[in-house]
């Protein structure tokens, strides 16, 4: 899901929740919320966690499942 991969590679980066919401200028309570699949961002917020990810948007996108 969604969250999991904003997760994964924020921990990849080595950032905790605070350090990914100041980066983006958002509450770190709406990372851990995105993280736990219990909100739904903006695309224009995913794309500013894409950025300070450094990874394309369409990583945190894409189903892996498929």
């Amino acid at each position: 899901m969604l969250g999991d991969k904003i997760k994964e590679y924020r921990s990849i980066k080595g950032l905790t929740q605070k350090q990914l919401a100041v980066k983006i200028n958002k509450s770190p309570t709406l990372i851990t919320k995105i993280e736990t699949n219990n909100a739904n961002p903006s695309l224009q917020t995913l794309e500013c966690i894409a950025r300070a990810l450094e990874v394309p948007l369409i990583n945190l996108l894409e189903d892996q499942s498929a």
